[in-house]
């Protein structure tokens, strides 16, 4: 677990935001290739990705705030401000489900808008959604969060202290479900 890739000052490049990325850009270009044979202009997929990206992150972020509304009910600014009362800079609280619904929801809202082939598509963004699936789960992993209960299993895991699991559960072996 690496939660923090590395600091500069006070901000921190995260693991789980390196996997976001990672994800996108490997979607992005995944689909542009398999697009060109369908005919469909390579920035009309950038735009396509724009509107995925942010949706995405919107609906990420939401549902975490909807999940987490404790958090922030006495400083509702703190749903929106990188600036953390921390002094860290950056958006902590994403949540994947919300970010694959939205960004289905706006992505599928934006191919019919464009008249682009729903079902050609689909077929081939599914590869880029399981992909980045996958990758956002290692980040999830290596991040610490979205992790199961303690227990006694062989691949049970430590957290670090730092990250959520191990704030949590100092010292105790979690289940990794971010794994599966």
């Amino acid at each position: 677990m690496h939660p923090v890739l590395f600091r500069i000052g006070r901000f921190e490049a995260r693991t789980y935001g390196l996997m976001l990325a990672i994800a996108f850009i490997a979607g992005i270009y995944y689909t542009i290739r398999k697009t060109r044979n369908l005919g469909i202009n390579p920035n009309t997929i950038i735009d396509l990705a724009v509107v995925i990206v942010i949706s995405s992150l919107v609906g990420s972020r939401l549902l975490y705030v909807v999940f987490h509304f404790n958090e922030f009910k006495n400083n509702l600014l703190d749903i929106i401000n990188p600036f953390q009362s921390s002094g860290d800079i950056g958006i902590a609280g994403l949540t994947m489900l919300g970010g694959l619904i939205f960004a289905l929801i706006f992505g599928m809202w934006y191919i019919k808008f464009k008249k682009l082939p729903v079902l050609k598509l689909s077929d081939i963004i599914a590869v880029p959604i399981a992909f980045g699936i996958f990758v956002t789960r290692i980040g999830c992993f290596l991040n610490g969060c979205c992790f199961g209960i303690p227990c006694e299993l062989p691949w049970a895991v430590k957290f670090p202290l730092e990250s959520p699991a191990g704030y949590m559960f100092p010292g105790i072996r979690i289940h990794p479900t971010q794994l599966y």
